[in-house]
């Protein structure tokens, strides 16, 4: 089980989100275009996004999660390696907020 400590409750214009598996998840990229739109003024000052370990999220760790808020995401089909989701949520951000 995940430390309580990454389940920070926080309002945070990039996120929180959190990355799952599957396709019924909004992809990071759709969100995250939403979001930029919606923020063009000025790119969020903290992004959160919580990416799993191996194996992903155990059903408890999720369940804590989305009830402190955290808005399910996808990075699409394919299972990556915790450290390529990392770098893919990372490339997806910077696309629409690197300035």
């Amino acid at each position: 089980m995940t430390s309580n400590h990454f389940f920070i409750q926080k309002s945070l214009a990039g996120g929180p989100w959190l990355c799952l598996e599957g396709r019924e998840h909004h992809h990071l990229s759709k969100v995250a275009r939403l979001r930029s739109a919606r923020d063009s003024e000025m790119p969020p000052s903290d992004i959160l996004i919580l990416v799993g370990p191996e194996g992903g999220w155990t059903e408890a760790e999720e369940d804590k999660a989305l009830r402190r808020g955290y808005e399910p995401v996808s990075l699409g089909t394919n299972i990556l390696r915790a450290e390529t989701a990392s770098l893919a949520a990372m490339a997806i951000i910077s696309h629409f907020w690197d300035s």
